[in-house]
């Protein structure tokens, strides 16, 4: 799958692709998108439908997408303008995160803990590198643009 991390206006994912057991090659997971940042991490198809549905909102809303869309094996994160965190998975219902990090994919389990314990985003990617087979690569990184 992989490990989208975000915490103190850094977004960072690995870039590894894998197809079960395949290792695919390399991707790029994480994109700026009209005045959000966004990380996506399951299948990368859907991954790619999600990115290219958000581009038609500008500014970003946080809106439940279509539902052509097959959101059973992708989530994301979305980061807006205000350093909002969204979470978007299953149905796609956009869930805000109180938390000032989040982590998805695979390598959360690694990630969130951490973070917990201090690591930076491209810390916690790093980390879950080492414990995640479904996580590797290079790493990374985007940062907001705007600052509070």
């Amino acid at each position: 799958m992989t490990t989208v991390c975000y915490r103190d206006k850094v977004l960072a994912s690995d870039s590894q692709g894998c197809q079960g057991t395949y290792y695919g090659g390399s991707f790029q997971k994480i994109h700026q998108v009209n005045d959000v940042i966004v990380g996506t991490a399951g299948k990368l198809d859907e991954g790619t439908k999600f990115i290219k549905w958000l581009k038609h909102f500008k500014p970003f809303r946080p809106k439940h997408p279509p539902n052509r869309f097959n959101f059973d094996d992708m989530q994301a994160l979305v980061v807006d303008s205000e350093n909002n965190i969204w979470y978007y998975h299953n149905h796609m219902y956009p869930v805000k995160v109180k938390d000032i990090f989040f982590a998805i994919g695979s390598g959360r389990f690694a990630a969130m803990p951490a973070m917990e314990a201090g690591a930076s985003a491209v810390e916690a990617v790093r980390i879950a590198m080492k414990y995640d087979t479904q996580t590797g690569g290079d790493i990374q990184t985007l940062s907001c643009s705007k600052q509070n």
